[in-house]
């Protein structure tokens, strides 16, 4: 993802499709010298990458006016990360791991809200998307520990581990909201079966709901207009000054870009074009995209093994998620989207999955699960949650100079409505 953070208006031309917010919130403050304030700029390192940050000036801004910002940013994102972090000992991740089956582990507020999210689109996606695979991922690699020493996807501490990470087993008590808890529940006999080999891992949502916490609390302190990015995932609130949303260019995976110069007609929903860059403003709306082009190894027979998991990873049959098990009405949205969009065969490679949202974190972790699914059992979930999401996947073509590889993505209906 790529963001124009300058007070220029995106440069857009034959090639460039434009997506935007149906609606903008009637309450949007533009009064006040709104096009003459300043707008501040803010940057750091949080969740082992980079945050950054531009917010207009209040209108009753003061001289430390971009500092109390950088302080608000700054302890919320602390906030999440000693919380939900699989690398801060302390965090409720870490005494989760720690405690016995069957114990009931005191969480946060704010950790029992993720977990729970988490834990509803773990159902959605059949198991597609989990938090439960903390301890494989660690042993792949991709969490705390020494990555040099990571064990095969196919190896027996990682068939072991997969199987006791279903996310079934995590039991969310969040009745009372101001002490939720969670536990294990009991999948074996004697006291020797600990909670700790079922590791949670929050990485997949809890950097979008850093972003939104952000957000909440800039705009409760008076910045309403103000954009937040955290490695690539961002939310757009208000406008700039000159009145333009916050820009932002999906990205297109190296090894296509040439494939972005390209004109790209609109799609039907539902249906595969070849993408030209699409430059989407952010305007009370959040943005995350998904993939494994930056963060994969490939092992020892040659597989690329990402750090989004996926059951094909492991030779598992694909999961049936939520929109496959219904009935009429979602097996009709399923045959819908079938029968606009070209059958898709192993050949198919998928680069990406961008959503955009409401909120960061409702973002980030669709973006993952609609990922894990992939562009054949992902769709059909999409549109019964009216997600708006994109799939972006190179397949080979013919040629008269031979196989090349093309571009492709596949969109929903609720893509489709930002576009028009």
């Amino acid at each position: 993802m790529t963001f124009d953070l300058s007070g220029a208006p995106a440069a857009l031309d034959e090639t460039r499709r434009v997506l935007l917010p149906p609606e903008l919130p009637a309450e949007l403050d533009l009064g006040g010298g709104f096009s003459a304030r300043p707008v501040h700029t803010l940057a750091g390192a949080t969740m082992g990458t980079y945050w950054r940050a531009r917010l207009v000036e209040r209108p009753d801004a003061r001289g430390d006016d971009a500092e109390q910002a950088n302080a608000i940013l700054a302890a919320a994102f602390a906030e999440v990360v000693a919380l939900m972090s699989p690398w801060e000992p302390a965090s409720d991740l870490a005494r989760f791991a720690r405690a016995a089956a069957g114990e009931w582990v005191a969480l946060a507020p704010a950790t029992a809200r993720v977990l729970g999210r988490a834990l509803e689109i773990a159902a959605l996606t059949g198991g597609a998307y989990s938090p439960a695979l903390g301890e494989v991922t660690q042993l792949l690699g991709f969490g705390p520990g020494d990555p040099a020493a990571r064990r095969a996807v196919d190896s027996p501490e990682v068939r072991a581990a997969r199987a006791r990470a279903d996310f079934r087993h995590i039991e969310l008590d969040a009745a009372r909201p101001s002490r939720p808890a969670a536990r294990q529940r009991h999948t074996g006999s004697g006291s020797s079966h600990r909670c700790g080999n079922l590791h949670l891992d929050l990485c997949s949502i809890a950097k979008g709901y850093a972003i939104d916490l952000a957000s909440e609390r800039l705009h409760a302190a008076g910045w309403h207009h103000h954009f937040i990015e955290i490695g690539g995932e961002a939310i757009g609130r208000g406008c700039k000054p000159n009145g333009h949303p916050w820009w932002c260019y999906l990205e297109t995976p190296p090894s296509s870009k040439a494939a972005a110069a390209q004109p790209a007609p609109r799609a039907p929903a539902g249906a595969e074009a070849p993408p030209g860059t699409t430059v989407a403003g952010l305007c009370e709306l959040a943005v995350a995209t998904s993939g494994n082009a930056y963060h994969h190894f490939n092992d020892e027979r040659g597989r690329s093994i990402g750090h989004i998991l996926r059951p094909e990873d492991f030779g598992e049959p694909p999961p049936a998620s939520d929109a496959e098990a219904r009935t009429a009405p979602a097996r009709e949205l399923g045959a819908a989207h079938a029968a606009h969009a070209p059958r898709r065969t192993a050949n198919d490679a998928l680069q990406s999955v961008t959503v955009f949202a409401a909120t960061c974190m409702e973002a980030d972790a669709w973006a993952t699960a609609l990922y894990a699914l992939g562009p054949e059992r992902g769709p059909p979930l999409a549109e019964a949650q009216r997600l708006a999401a994109r799939w972006l996947c190179h397949r080979p073509q013919p040629n008269d100079n031979g196989p090349q590889t093309g571009l492709h993505e596949i969109i929903t209906p609720e893509f489709q409505r930002l576009l028009d």
